[in-house]
């Protein structure tokens, strides 16, 4: 899969408790590592895309509901829903999520 540069290649930010300095890295097959690997990244960027559509459908149904909402409003509220699910997103891929929703609809308006 080609994932885009500007897709985020990083698990989110770690907050680890205790006095002694900690990094947040995974061991995988027997190296640490503080990104994905190939596979969870093409998994996480398929996720993404995936959402990105549904979200277009979403935002032009809400959208035919509501006619006098802006589309700045409708595309906070959206972003607001999501940091509130619980789908396993970091915030940078909801950002790249909404940046690529908001191209679309602005393509279409």
């Amino acid at each position: 899969m080609d994932v885009p540069d500007d897709f985020p290649r990083r698990p989110a930010q770690a907050s680890l408790a205790g006095t002694q300095p900690k990094l947040a890295v995974r061991l995988v097959e027997g190296k640490y590592a503080d990104t994905y690997t190939p596979e969870e990244l093409d998994a996480r960027y398929d996720n993404c895309t995936d959402l990105v559509s549904q979200l277009c459908a979403y935002y032009i149904r809400k959208k035919a509901q509501a006619p006098e909402r802006t589309s700045d409003a409708l595309l906070g509220l959206i972003t607001e829903a999501l940091h509130r699910k619980d789908w396993a997103l970091t915030c940078a891929e909801i950002d790249f999520c909404m940046g690529r929703v908001r191209a679309v609809v602005q393509k279409d308006a």
